[in-house]
């Protein structure tokens, strides 16, 4: 998981095999997602509680 800051709108460039949503969401959303079950992938959860827990020790903004 990357944060991304200071971005610009273009299109997409996915593989044809992607099935993909791309949504933008504040970070305490995804969070509460994840914590509901709704974000079901596990690695992408771990990256959340990952990001979730450093943020809080000051590891990250």
């Amino acid at each position: 998981m990357f944060q991304a800051r200071e971005l610009s709108h273009g299109e997409p460039q996915f593989d044809e095999t992607e099935d993909l949503r791309i949504r933008r969401l504040p970070f305490a959303e995804v969070l509460a997602m994840a914590l509901d079950g709704e974000i079901t992938d596990a690695i992408s959860v771990a990256a959340i509680f990952c990001y979730a827990y450093e943020s809080r020790q000051g590891g990250r903004p």
